[in-house]
């Protein structure tokens, strides 16, 4: 008798049954949103990834010569739960260095992208039900994360100026009350996603004061921050904090390539040492560590994100005089100084969720505002992400759209 004798006609078992066989951290998220255009004549803005016209692939494949001739053994084998020490070293001293905490190696953990680090920051401090405080609006992507963690979401308002710290300070206080104790408030302090904003530095002081006399944990999602192209730098939290109460995530894929997959977290060495608990895949892949080693030894990582932050200044340029040209009648945005994103807010009775049908018609796409709301909210604001398409493609873009929004005034 086969197997298949047993299947229900046109109703395999495990296909029909799939529902009750998931997770419920699965059920717990719904399918992600996101597509490729599928259409050559789609003007993309919602992609926040390198200009692909900026890959440093003559660079990376030298390194990846130089890696192979000299330690090829070695970049081929697993490489440890924290990553290879040569490039965390480099980490702590030229590509992320906290000035005055005398950070090496041993605080720094190489993982799989900006993404898996989060993740692993999870697995090592959230449990189901456990309450984490965001920003709010928040990168999709975090949102995603705490409902797969079935975490209790808290949101608190972002203004110009970054996170609400007075706001933030009265939810403390407000869930202390109820008996809850927050485990982690995640930011994204430095050309925030999706607002584009950088939080000033009274507002950074303002909440690690909060976080510690709270005693939360704040983690900094730092993706954007090298690609400054206006403004002074302002200071991570995790220095300003002098290493203590912080856990830093940064990544390569924003600076170098998205395919590279390697990013890292940096904390005091007892916090890395936890989240290495966490590691079951033996590491960040060595190959591509050296490789990415081998080409900052080289001297190309740092003049390449300086071409990278002007070729970004210029896009964001374009876009910006765009929007002035056709929609400063009807709607404002944010005006950033680094980073891969613009944030649109519509006029009263315009939803961006309705626009998108017009918006498919018309040839352009955007991330609708509610995708950065936990609970809800944000339907007068989309994001317009300047990093991706040309200039010529962000100007026509940006025309499309004000024809759409336009139409659909109230």
């Amino acid at each position: 008798m086969s197997v298949t004798s047993h299947h229900e006609a046109g109703a395999p078992w495990a296909v029909a049954a799939l529902e009750t066989l998931l997770s419920g951290r699965t059920r717990a998220i719904p399918a992600s949103s996101w597509t490729a255009p599928d259409r050559p004549d789609v003007i993309s803005l919602t992609a926040g990834i390198p200009d692909p016209e900026t890959l440093p692939m003559d660079e990376l494949l030298e390194a990846t010569r130089v890696v192979l001739a000299r330690e090829g053994k070695q970049a081929l084998e697993y490489g440890g739960s924290y990553g290879y020490a040569g490039l965390r070293e480099l980490i702590a001293q030229r590509v992320d260095p906290q000035p005055g905490l005398g950070f090496t190696a041993d605080n720094v953990m190489l993982t799989g992208g900006g993404a898996q680090a989060l993740q692993i920051i999870l697995d090592a401090f959230v449990d189901p039900g456990d309450t984490v405080v965001i920003e709010t609006p928040a990168w999709g992507g975090m949102i995603r994360h705490l409902r797969a963690y079935q975490a209790q979401i808290e949101e608190v308002p972002l203004d110009e100026h970054g996170l609400r710290t007075d706001l933030l300070e009265e939810l403390l206080e407000r869930l202390e009350a109820e008996g809850r104790r927050p485990k982690l408030i995640y930011t994204i302090p430095t050309f925030q996603n999706p607002m584009g904003i950088t939080s000033t530095l009274e507002r950074r002081v303002q909440l690690l004061e909060v976080a510690a006399r709270h005693r939360v944990l704040v983690l900094e999602d730092d993706a954007y921050g090298a690609l400054r192209f206006a403004g002074e730098p302002i200071p991570p939290l995790l220095t300003l904090a002098g290493g203590d109460g912080v856990i830093r995530c940064g990544t390569f894929s924003k600076t170098i390539a998205t395919g590279l997959r390697v990013g890292w977290i940096q904390a005091a060495k007892e916090i890395v040492d936890a989240c290495a608990r966490m590691r079951f895949d033996n590491g960040t892949s060595p190959f591509t560590s050296r490789i990415i080693a081998a080409y900052i030894e080289a001297g190309h990582h740092e003049p390449h994100v300086a071409r990278m932050s002007a070729v970004y200044r210029s896009k964001c340029d374009a876009m910006l005089s765009a929007l002035e040209e056709t929609c400063a009648r009807f709607a404002t945005w944010t005006k950033p100084d680094g980073g891969f994103f613009v944030w649109l807010t519509l006029p009263d009775g315009v939803d961006a969720r309705q626009l998108m049908p017009a918006a498919s018609d018309e040839g352009v796409q955007f991330v609708p505002g509610p995708s950065f709301y936990a609970r809800g909210g944000g339907e007068r604001h989309l994001r317009l992400a300047y990093s991706y398409v040309s200039e010529a493609a962000l100007a026509e873009g940006v025309r499309r759209l004000a024809r759409v929004i336009e139409r659909n005034l109230p």
